[in-house]
C-alpha cells in the first residue's frame, strides 16, 4: 500500500520587503510556504541603484528569473550577465552571486534547486 502525502494548499502575502525574502521551503524556514521538495524560492526586490550578494552552494542549481527592471547578476567566476524582464538564467557551481538594479527598481524569483 503507498502512503502519499496529501496535498495541501497555502497563500501568503509576502509584500515588498527588500531583499532577499524566502517565499517557499522544505521546512517552512522563516514563516515561508511549506514544499515538499527539496527547493527553495526567493522574491528578489531591490531599489534603484542597489547591490546584494547572495552565498550559494557549488552543489545545487539555481535559476532566476527577471521580472521587473534591469537586473544585472554577477558570479563569484566572473561571469556578467544582464537580465530584463522575461529573461532567466541558469546558474551552477558557484559560491556566490551578486544581484545589482541599474536606473530602476527590480523584482525577480531566485530558485534554489538541487
Amino acid at each position: 500500500m503507498c502512503m502519499a502525502k496529501k496535498p495541501g494548499y497555502q497563500q501568503k502575502d509576502f509584500g515588498e520587503a527588500q531583499g532577499l525574502t524566502l517565499v517557499i521551503s522544505p521546512d517552512g524556514e522563516a514563516g515561508s510556504l511549506q514544499i515538499k521538495q527539496d527547493a527553495r524560492l526567493h522574491q528578489l526586490i531591490l531599489p534603484a541603484n542597489a547591490e546584494l550578494s547572495f552565498a550559494t552552494n557549488s552543489n545545487r542549481h539555481y535559476y532566476v528569473h527577471q521580472i521587473d527592471g534591469s537586473l544585472i547578476v554577477k558570479g563569484d567566476d566572473g561571469k556578467e550577465e544582464t537580465l530584463l524582464p522575461g529573461d532567466g538564467i541558469k546558474i551552477e557551481s558557484l559560491n556566490s552571486l551578486s544581484f545589482s538594479a541599474k536606473d530602476a527598481p527590480v523584482k525577480a524569483l531566485v530558485f534554489d534547486l538541487p
